[in-house]
């Protein structure tokens, strides 16, 4: 089927065609079975739907449907906030731990005592560093 004469077809139902275009499709109609059983379904589509029910709906249909969208979209907002963070905690909770256990280990080698001090890298404080008389007596006079 010419997809020239299909065109005509489709706009011989909407708008009237010059006499020229008329009889160049009543010619290609006579001439093509296919263009007619194109021509008898358009017609009998177009019969259907300007005989089927007119459906509409309640009032202040839109202003419902758009309510719950607005409401979805918020609901979403906190949700997706929350999986965001707890996807970026993952990494960075892991990354902070594999430096810690780094830190603690080279700690331990450089000060070569296995303690809490040395994971630390605390030097051991004994009480005659920390209290210091001249301090004192400097303090009193």
């Amino acid at each position: 089927m010419d997809e020239k004469l299909k065109k005509l077809l489709y706009r011989s139902f909407d708008t009237d065609l010059s006499p020229e275009e008329k009889k160049q499709l009543d010619i290609a109609l006579r001439q093509s079975s296919d263009l007619r059983i194109e021509k008898d379904r358009i017609s009998a589509l177009r019969d259907n739907i300007a005989s089927g029910k007119k459906q509409s709906f309640e009032p202040f249909f839109a202003d419902r449907v758009m309510g719950r969208v607005y409401d979805i979209d918020k609901e979403n907002e906190e949700d997706l906030f929350f999986e965001r963070l707890f996807a970026l905690f993952r990494p960075v909770a892991i990354a902070a731990t594999v430096l810690i256990v780094i830190a603690i280990g080279y700690n331990i080698g450089s000060s070569g005592q296995i303690s809490l001090e040395g994971a630390l890298a605390v030097p051991e404080v004994t009480l005659d560093e920390v209290y210091d008389p001249t301090l004192t007596l400097a303090m009193e006079e």
